[in-house]
Order: C-alpha cells, then structure tokens, then sequence
C-alpha cells in the first residue's frame, strides 16, 4: 500500500504539471494571438470611423465644421495606426501581414485621398468635385484596405482556434492517462496483494 502511495503521489505530480502547462499555454493565447484578433477588429472599426468622418468632411459648410471633422479624423486615425501596432507586439508571427494594412491605410489617407482633401479645404471648388473626387479616387480604397483587414483578422483567429483545438486535446489526453496509469497502477497492486497472500 505504501508503494501505492508514493505510486498515486507521483501521477498527481505529474497530472498537475500537465495541467499548468495547459493553463499556461491558454493564458499565452489569450494574451497573444486572440487579443491580436480583437485588436484587428477594433482597427476595423476605426477605419469605418475614418470614412464616415471624411463624408463628413466633405459635406461640411463652415470652416469651423471642417476644422472639428480633421480632427476627428486624425482621432480615428491615430487609433486605427495603435490598434494595429499593439496587435503585430501580440502575434509577432503575424506582424508583417498586421503592418502591410497599416501601411495600406496610412497610403489610403496620405496619398490616395490627398486630392480629396485639397479639393475640399479649397472655398474655390465647387463642393460637387470634392465629392466626384472622393467617390472615384479615394471611397473604394476604404474597403478593400477594411477587406483585407478583416482577411488577417480571420487568418489569426484560425491560428487561435488551431491552437485551442490542440490544448482541448493535450489536456483530454493528460486525464485519460492520468485515470489509465492509475486504475493500472490499483490493478498492479491488487493482483500483487492477492499473490503475496497466497505465498505468504
């Protein structure tokens, strides 16, 4: 029975070591890669912002209008650029497909729609140009940049869901051979119990 004993000690030892590397491993996915995938989302988010700001914009009739509207659009920018930094620090692995929509975003707002912007701070363009100029240089731009966004997204949020499968896994299969060592471990000691008994 004291064999037994330290038998039962020693699987427990090594379930719970089992166990913490399992909650070990859920706490750095959760930290990393599916905290990644919200960020993503929220960048998403931001950049929908940036567009409905630069309807806005372009629809405003006072200077103060136009003024408050830069500034929400420099907001939702900025959160859009920090958003997507904070999720390339969490999925290094990632990082380079997070920065490529940064930079696709940043080129959207510094460059595609640049004449947009000109045409609209200018009080000798009729408002219809700025407009003409947004719908066909710079709107369609805005969701290609959100589409492929939302593609990394997904791509991070199988990399998750890979890696949770394969924890469910490791975890299911540390219990069955947690219950397996031990039922053959009482087994072991019952049979040599019975044959003792008889020798002795």
């Amino acid at each position: 029975m004291g064999l037994f004993g330290l038998f039962t000690i020693g699987v427990a030892v090594y379930a719970t070591g089992q166990i913490n590397n399992t909650s070990r491993s859920y706490s750095d996915l959760l930290k990393g890669d599916a905290a990644a995938g919200l960020d993503m989302a929220h960048a998403n988010r931001a950049l929908g912002d940036v567009r409905a700001n630069v309807g806005n914009f372009l629809v405003s009739t006072t200077q103060a209008q136009r003024q408050l509207r830069k500034h929400d659009i420099s907001v939702a920018s900025d959160q859009f650029g920090s958003f997507l930094n904070k999720a390339a620090r969490l999925a290094p692995a990632q990082a380079s497909e997070i920065l490529a929509v940064k930079s696709a975003g940043e080129t959207l707002l510094n460059a595609t729609c640049a004449n947009t912007f000109k045409l609209a701070s200018d009080a000798n363009v009729p408002p219809l140009v700025a407009q003409a100029a947004y719908l066909s240089q710079c709107e369609p731009q805005f969701s290609i940049v959100s589409q492929e966004a939302v593609r990394v997204a997904q791509h991070i949020q199988s990399l998750t869901s890979a890696q949770s499968n394969a924890l469910n896994a490791a975890a299911h299969r540390s219990v069955t051979i947690t219950y397996a060592v031990i039922l053959g471990g009482l087994l072991l000691v019952l049979v040599g119990g019975f044959f003792a008994i008889r020798i002795w």
